[in-house]
Parts: C-alpha cells; sequence; structure tokens
C-alpha cells in the first residue's frame, strides 16, 4: 500500500547539518548563498528521518515548489550526505523561538552513504519507545 513505511524508524539523535537552496524567488547576484542550519534527527530509517532544528522562519524554504535540500547526518564513523525531500513539518513557537520538525525521505545519497546509514542502523537496538 502506497504511503505505508517499510523500514522501521529507530528513535536516534545525531546531528544534521541542513542546507536549503534558495527559492527560485531570490534574486541571484552571482553564487546566492544557501542557508544552513544544524540540528538533530528525533528518528531515523533507511527511507528517511525526522529532524529537528531552531530557526526564526523557514516556512518558505520548506513550502516551495522544490522541497529537497542537502543533509550531512554525523555518524559514529564519520558525516554522511544525503539529498532529502520534505514531506511534512510542523512548526512550534516557545517565546520568541521557533523550532521546526521536519518529517523528510531520502532522495539520493552519495556514494556509499546510503549503505553506511544503513549499516549504522541495522548495528542499533529496536526499540519501539524513546
Amino acid at each position: 500500500e502506497p504511503g505505508r513505511r517499510i523500514h522501521r524508524r529507530r528513535a536516534v539523535q545525531l546531528e544534521v547539518t541542513i542546507r536549503f537552496r534558495p527559492p527560485a524567488s531570490f534574486t541571484k547576484i552571482g553564487d546566492a548563498g544557501r542557508l544552513t542550519l544544524v540540528g538533530r534527527t528525533r528518528n531515523i530509517s533507511e527511507s528517511g528521518m525526522a529532524l529537528v532544528v531552531s530557526a526564526r522562519n523557514i516556512d518558505r524554504y520548506l513550502n516551495a515548489k522544490d522541497k529537497s535540500f542537502d543533509a550531512e547526518l554525523r555518524l559514529p564513523d564519520g558525516p554522511v550526505g544525503l539529498e532529502v525531500e520534505a514531506v511534512y513539518f510542523k512548526k512550534t513557537l516557545s517565546g520568541a523561538v521557533a523550532t521546526y520538525t521536519i518529517g523528510s525521505r531520502f532522495i539520493k545519497a552519495e556514494g556509499q552513504a546510503h549503505a553506511r546509514l544503513a549499516q549504522f542502523l541495522q548495528g542499533l537496538p529496536v526499540s519501539s519507545s524513546h
């Protein structure tokens, strides 16, 4: 059935750096800077992850036609680069600070990235709660 999860999510927190592409509405003057944020995974599977980042307002990136961004996960044996697409997001305000929970799926993995991620996940204990 489409939309059903085929990979078990693991409740593990890893540092993740995400880099958004500038929305098409931004004027291009030379090489436009990319918004870079550092957050943590809430859970992860072989097909995607939920991550949490603090940001003022990234709705325009997450609502853009192209919802993909680059992510670098910090695995114990080193960083792994993945191309990711946002599937959903939820913004939570706590005073002046906004936190985004972003659910995403992996689109592309660089080289052995996906194999390394799968190997890391297989070494984790399976748990149904965090």
